[in-house]
């Protein structure tokens, strides 16, 4: 039941809407009357009915300030004005206020037995929807530890996120623009060279609410579960912080998890700590944590950024590498050149352990460009490449020639695969043409070209244009047009003749398809 208040400066109308209600209304109940606005902004508070029927014109505060004043104290309240004046500043206003009615006197019977009626629907749609809304809370409450594991696993796994990272960003309301990684790696100091990790796990469970707890309250962060003896955990941070200033804060806050653990357990740590880079660059962070984390003795804690550059720099080519390879099977021409001019900026290429990566690097480029079926011409020689690399002493010379002939190879990865791909599509339209007629499926025709139903269904689109049904619709339509014009046969024959089972659903595709009947179209 609903609860009802009525406010009016004439007791008749108090008394005769309460009697109107008590007879004829059952989704409400009159708990409170009031006859001017201070009275009824203080019975508001009292009482809190679901709905204020609120004469306008009264003496003192009036019925607009009422509502007003009550909105501020209780926001949710939903009103419905009634006055003996049809002026529009008063409409306006009630509007402005969000009433959910505006009325004018006198008050009829059926005119005031409709409006609660209306409103009744209204408040129990909103009180739906604010089940709704809790109930959903409440599940994407649960989800979120889920999702947030799963995010981790992400990073410690190198997947590609790519758009998905504005998803998390969004999901956990991450603000910040960087991040830096931390893992925590436990251990039994009494048992050192003699560990069981999964032992340990298990002993760390209980200790493992009071870190992820610690790390939460102390910093915006995404903590991954105990993965046999470690715990990984994404921090949030601001790039405007200096950033020996931001390496310390980082080493605080690790410390403090070494206080958390010796309080509440004999297991000891060592931590890793990533360096702060953008969030699209989260997992080399985690491989720079995992890094520090060797380098880390017993109950040390160790900054990516304190390690000896020399010790540290494999890293970073291990990250290039995977970034060059990806982009490279991809055939991303953007993505290489910004990848490219990163690594010619940020590492020694004078030095030889990075120009021998450099040189394994093109090896393993001109190996995945003969998988993808790349042949050889006068600008992509297979053989002499090595040779000519080798022949460059000037720095700079060396790089154009790299960087061209990255660009060269991935240009042709793509010309092969677009090529590919028009063939394969070509076939498939082969077939939908000769067999349009024949109960034929996505997975069907994705079978019998021999790639997945979802990656096919992509290629289709962006080799032709429109989606896979779109397209068979429109060829089993054009057909029956054909059909049509050239033949006396009845719709319901070239129904099936074309390769639909149900006339009206033929019809109802004909139409959207052609503007008119299958009918009307064969009359013409």
């Amino acid at each position: 039941m609903l609860k009802l208040m009525v406010v009016d400066d004439e007791q008749i109308v108090l008394d005769s809407i309460r009697f109107l209600v008590e007879r004829d209304v059952d989704s409400f109940v009159v708990v409170a009357t009031a006859k001017s606005g201070r009275e009824a902004i203080l019975k508001a508070e009292q009482e809190l009915p679901d709905l204020i029927l609120m004469d306008i014109k009264m003496p003192g505060i009036n019925g607009i300030e009422a509502i007003r004043e009550i909105k501020v104290r209780l926001p949710g309240m939903r009103f419905i004005v009634i006055s003996a004046y049809e002026q529009f500043g008063y409409a306006r206003q009630a509007i402005e206020l969000g009433v959910l009615d505006y009325v004018v006197k006198p008050l009829k019977r059926q005119m005031l037995l409709d409006i609660l009626a209306k409103a009744a629907a209204e408040l129990e749609r909103e009180r739906r929807k604010r089940q709704r809304d809790l109930e959903n809370m409440e599940k994407l409450e649960k989800l979120l530890p889920v999702l947030e594991q799963g995010f981790i696993h992400a990073i410690l796994l190198h997947q590609e996120l790519g758009g998905e990272i504005e998803k998390y960003r969004d999901l956990f309301d991450l603000s910040s623009s960087h991040s830096y990684m931390m893992v925590i790696d436990l251990f039994d100091p009494q048992s050192e060279g003699h560990d069981n990790a999964i032992g340990i796990g298990i002993r760390a469970q209980k200790i493992y609410p009071a870190v992820h707890e610690l790390l939460k309250n102390r910093q915006v962060a995404l903590v991954g579960p105990m993965m046999v003896n470690r715990i990984v955990a994404c921090m949030m941070e601001s790039e405007s912080m200096n950033e020996y200033v931001q390496r310390l804060s980082a080493i605080n806050l690790a410390e403090e998890v070494l206080g958390v653990l010796a309080e509440r357990t004999d297991l000891s740590c060592r931590i890793g700590i990533g360096g702060l880079r953008p969030v699209a660059e989260m997992a080399a962070s985690c491989d720079e944590a995992i890094r520090a984390l060797h380098l880390a003795r017993n109950g040390c804690i160790i900054h990516i950024m304190d390690v000896h550059p020399d010790e540290a720099s494999g890293l970073d080519l291990n990250r290039f590498e995977r970034i060059l390879v990806a982009n490279l099977e991809d055939g991303e021409e953007k993505l290489l050149e910004d990848v490219l001019e990163q690594i010619f900026t940020t590492l020694p290429v004078a030095e030889p352990k990075c120009r021998n990566k450099l040189i394994e690097w093109m090896v393993v480029a001109h190996r995945i460009a003969t998988e993808n079926d790349v042949q050889e011409d006068r600008l992509l020689d297979f053989q002499t490449y090595l040779t000519e690399m080798f022949s460059f002493q000037d720095a700079r010379l060396f790089q154009d020639w790299y960087v061209q002939r990255i660009l060269l190879i991935a240009a042709r990865i793509r010309e092969v695969r677009s090529g590919k791909t028009s063939r394969i599509i070509e076939s498939a339209r082969r077939i939908l043409e000769s067999e349009y007629a024949s109960e034929i499926s996505l997975e069907s025709i994705s079978s019998r070209v021999n790639i997945s139903p979802r990656y096919f269904s992509r290629l289709f689109k962006d080799e032709t244009g429109t989606n896979f049904i779109d397209f068979l619709t429109t060829l089993r339509i054009d057909h029956a047009k054909e059909l049509m014009q050239k033949t006396e046969k009845s719709v319901k024959e070239i129904c099936y003749e074309v390769g639909y089972g149900d006339p009206n659903y033929f019809s109802r595709l004909f139409k959207k398809q052609t503007g008119c009947s299958p009918t009307e179209f064969a009359r013409r």
